[in-house]
């Protein structure tokens, strides 16, 4: 376990890490080295591993034990920061505060199909804004982060910071030309304007799915929209590894 390995090499990083810190994002720079960003919801945590130094000390340690070139980020958890006594063990973990606090039992469900905490953060604020989503939504050869069935509208939250990893220009081209001769509209966001902004991200998928359907776009057919409206609970039960259709990036 890389977090026990860390305990080993660098104490007090590893405890830092292990106690208040998860993976909520990974990219590719351009020249090859790994960007691991991490989610921390402790003030005094968040401020000791963001210094330089300790930084450093992180992406080596982590580069040595996943044979990689590394860079690493410590964020704030999207969950917020949390208010809890520190615990008085070393070897007790803070609990992470819920990003899904709130949300019914049904919304919690269909949230399980996000695979990052930047996703299930932009999830619950679109509910908490009435924008009810479906997660990983299949449709052609892809599946949308979010969609709105009946609007034909979605959005997808692509790596951490389109300016410094690989571009994948020709690639996201491609896949919004292909959504959009099928009458669809995506939004798409880095998960770092996620994590900076995620009201006005929500916002903007909001403003599409209210918007008038543009040429070429038509509601979906009476059949398929009364499937949209069961509840969460009742639709996308499939997952990509029970044989539906893969997600293509």
């Amino acid at each position: 376990m890389i977090t026990q390995r860390l305990l080993d090499k660098e104490p007090d990083i590893g405890r830092a890490v292990f106690r208040s810190c998860r993976p909520i994002a990974t990219q590719r720079y351009r020249d090859g080295k790994l960007l691991i960003v991490l989610g921390c919801w402790w003030g005094t945590d968040l401020e000791s591993l963001g210094k330089d130094l300790n930084q450093r000390r992180l992406s080596d340690a982590l580069g040595k034990m996943l044979s990689e070139r590394v860079a690493t980020a410590i964020v704030r958890w999207p969950g917020g920061m949390a208010t809890v006594q520190l615990p008085e063990s070393e070897e007790e973990q803070i609990p992470a505060p819920d990003i899904l606090h709130g949300l019914p039992e049904a919304a919690r469900e269909e949230a399980a199909k996000c695979e990052s905490a930047i996703q299930r953060l932009f999830f619950a604020r679109a509910y908490a804004q009435g924008l009810q989503l479906r997660c990983q939504h299949p449709l052609l050869t892809y599946r949308l982060d979010f969609a709105v069935p009946e609007r034909r509208t979605g959005a997808e939250i692509w790596g951490w910071d389109w300016r410094t990893g690989p571009s994948g220009t020709a690639e996201r081209n491609e896949r919004q030309q292909q959504l959009e001769m099928h009458g669809w509209q995506i939004a798409l966001f880095s998960g770092s304007q996620v994590l900076s902004d995620v009201g006005k991200c929500v916002g903007v998928l909001a403003r599409l799915s209210r918007a008038p359907f543009v040429p070429g776009q038509q509601p979906l057919p009476t059949r398929y929209s009364a499937e949209a409206r069961k509840p969460f609970s009742s639709i996308g039960k499939r997952r990509p590894s029970d044989g539906g259709p893969g997600r293509h990036r």
